[in-house]
């Protein structure tokens, strides 16, 4: 029936997600699930289709954003409010890729407002990784690194936003011509990457 359908195409997204567009088992999950129409489908199965367009094309930023922007509408649909903040993050991230300062942090904003109700301490800590990528593009060295290291000290268990934190803390370093912060940043983000478990 049209629910176990559903089931079976939300497992198959979360599949494919997980294993990412870089892998060819990937890559056939994705191009099974781009020819499933997601009008057609429940709204949590339109949000996980959605979402799996959008990481299939993340190198494709309209795409993209076009794709994350109606998969967080389809878990507020959906009443998943959970994932419905974790597409608000990809999405502010997003726009921080292409340089659409306003819009990155409008939407960080709007979704951390959003993840403090929720009381998930995890997601409000991701939402502050995200607003920090941002700094680090746009703010000056002292304010970027004040947030980056905030994240840095609040992510402990978790590696790879640890390890991203501090690579953005690199990067806004050496663009502000701070090589021995830049280097000391690089280095503990490679020691902090290979620690094992990620997110």
């Amino acid at each position: 029936d049209a629910r176990a359908e559903d089931q079976r195409i939300i497992a198959l997204c979360r599949a494919a997600t997980q294993i990412g567009s870089l892998d060819p088992a990937g890559l056939e999950l994705f191009d099974v699930l781009g020819a499933v129409d997601p009008d057609d489908r429940s709204a949590e199965a339109r949000a996980w289709l959605h979402r799996a367009r959008a990481i299939r094309h993340m190198r494709d930023f309209d795409v993209a954003i076009d794709a994350f922007t109606r998969a967080y509408r389809a878990y507020v649909e959906a009443g998943d409010a959970r994932l419905a903040a974790l597409m608000g993050l990809f999405l502010s991230s997003t726009y921080t890729w292409i340089g659409a300062w306003e819009r990155a942090e409008a939407t960080v904003e709007e979704t951390t407002l959003l993840v403090r109700r929720l009381g998930a301490t995890y997601l409000v800590t991701w939402a502050r990784y995200t607003a920090a990528k941002a700094l680090a593009e746009t703010a000056p060295l002292a304010q970027a690194l004040e947030a980056l290291d905030a994240v840095v000290a609040a992510t402990v268990q978790s590696p790879r936003m640890q390890a991203g934190a501090l690579v953005y803390a690199a990067i806004a370093s050496l663009r502000a011509s701070a090589f021995d912060l830049a280097e000391d940043y690089a280095t503990r983000a490679a020691s902090a990457h290979s620690s094992g478990d990620t997110l």
